[in-house]
């Protein structure tokens, strides 16, 4: 069986993206994010 993956890249990067990525995640626009390290945010 065939399964398409769709990642949306760069979570944490910043609050506006951060809503953005989790909004598609849980409509299921994506199925998989990946995170980034901001440390201004740390």
């Amino acid at each position: 069986m065939l399964r398409l993956i769709i990642n949306a890249d760069d979570f944490g990067l910043c609050d506006s993206v951060n809503k953005g990525i989790l909004d598609c995640y849980k409509t299921g626009l994506v199925s998989d994010f990946s995170f980034i390290i901001n440390p201004r945010l740390c």
